[in-house]
């Protein structure tokens, strides 16, 4: 069941203060209301709601020029991260917003937090990607991440597999080529020694 509540901070990415929004019961009363992010949209509140955006408007202002300094830090800058990947560029891993987040902050020397790296999923192939890092709803400064091989290209286990396989099957077949002719020299000393008996016995009988 959804319930209105009216926003009393901006919560990211969505809802900013002063809005009034229907969201899922849960979501409000188990962290919007209890973390003070909002209240039920009542009479008494909505009554407020222009003067919770005015005043929000001004805090949003403070907050993005405090930013800007660390915006200009982050824009543009490149960050390299080496994994272990196949020869097909295949991470056996993968790179998380968590990594990106710890790298960045490495690089810069001031701690950016997992949830602003905007990743929508876990990256697993080698390559150059541009990720927005979202600081604030109006400030997005963008990285150039390269996800490189570590230590070089390693081969891809399937492939071994597949080489150990025809390996495998290129022995049996020169197994198979030389067993032949051992069986032919057999044969063929047999067939020697039983001719050099009859010629034995030939002549002593004359």
């Amino acid at each position: 069941m959804r319930i209105r509540v009216i926003f009393l901070k901006d919560v990211l990415p969505r809802y900013r203060a002063g809005e009034v929004w229907a969201v899922a019961g849960g979501y409000a009363r188990n962290y919007l209301i209890p973390e003070g992010f909002a209240l039920p949209a009542t009479n008494d509140q909505l009554e407020r709601a222009a003067k919770i955006k005015a005043v929000a408007e001004v805090q949003r202002t403070k907050e993005i020029e405090g930013l800007q300094d660390f915006a200009e830090q982050i824009s543009g800058r490149e960050l390299t991260i080496k994994e272990r990947v196949s020869d097909t560029g295949r991470l056996y891993g993968s790179v998380t917003a968590g990594m990106v987040a710890s790298g960045l902050t490495e690089l810069v020397g001031r701690e950016v937090d997992r949830q602003f790296v905007l990743l929508p999923e876990p990256i697993k192939q080698i390559g150059e990607y541009q990720i927005p890092i979202r600081l604030h709803m109006e400030v997005t400064p963008s990285i150039t991440l390269r996800v490189e091989a570590e230590g070089g290209v390693l081969e891809d286990p399937q492939a071994d597999v597949t080489e150990a396989e025809q390996n495998l099957g290129d022995d049996i077949g020169v197994e198979e080529l030389n067993g032949e002719p051992d069986k032919v020299n057999v044969v063929s000393e047999d067939v020697a020694e039983e001719d050099t008996e009859n010629t034995s016995e030939a002549t002593n009988n004359s």
